[in-house]
């Protein structure tokens, strides 16, 4: 009996020992849930009133903004200087500005030195006149056409070999020549001897020798 009282006696006091534990464990979580929505809220206040203040300085400077833009559209510069004259104010400042509105055209015999010259700087010189061209004649420009073509031609004339006797031949520019033949359309052969070929081109005469490059002599035709 005594051990069943005993046993009873030390549960009862196991279970009131327990009870504060739980009870303060209890406590500590609900503070802890507290504290933790009270920083939660905490931090949406902060956040709410940066919100609120930004919007509200976006308004102000809105509003201001828009007042400075209507007070400078407001005003007008557009004046008469006449209505001016009619109050007080100063006589000169005020006749300086009628007279300014006036457009004033000075006289030509009254300019003395040309605007666009600076004084002291020389007349501006003519450009020199380039020379007239001669008009030429007909005539005189088939001629220069014809000296022009003798010319060129004389220039690829190459006299490669020739030969005597009864009928003599030169050979040019790989073709075979007799006396009075034509080449390159304004040369005519004009003679063959030794080593020599006289062709004759307009008025002139040109030698060319076999072998030799070029024009070796000219003379007036006779």
């Amino acid at each position: 009996m005594s051990n069943g009282s005993n046993d009873t006696s030390m549960d009862m006091t196991e279970s009131q020992a327990g009870a504060p534990l739980l009870s303060d464990f209890g406590a500590a979580e609900e503070m802890s849930t507290n504290s933790g929505r009270s920083n939660k809220t905490r931090r949406v206040g902060v956040a709410a009133l940066i919100i609120v203040g930004a919007a509200g300085g976006i308004f102000v400077m809105r509003q201001v903004g828009l007042g400075a833009a209507s007070v400078i559209a407001s005003i007008v510069v557009d004046y008469d200087p006449n209505e001016f004259t009619k109050g007080p104010g100063d006589p000169a400042v005020l006749d300086e500005l009628v007279r300014s509105r006036v457009a004033i055209q000075v006289p030509a015999e009254v300019i003395d030195q040309d605007p666009f010259v600076l004084e002291g700087a020389s007349a501006a010189v003519d450009p020199v006149k380039q020379p007239a061209v001669p008009q030429l004649s007909a005539e005189e420009r088939a001629r220069q056409l014809l000296a022009q073509k003798i010319k060129d031609a004389t220039g690829q004339v190459a006299v490669q070999s020739v030969m005597g006797g009864p009928i003599p031949l030169a050979r040019i520019n790989g073709t075979i020549y007799r006396l009075g033949d034509t080449l390159l359309d304004v040369l005519k052969i004009e003679a063959i001897e030794g080593r020599e070929v006289t062709i004759r081109g307009g008025d002139k005469l040109y030698g060319f020798s076999m072998g030799e490059p070029g024009v070796q002599w000219t003379r007036d035709a006779k």
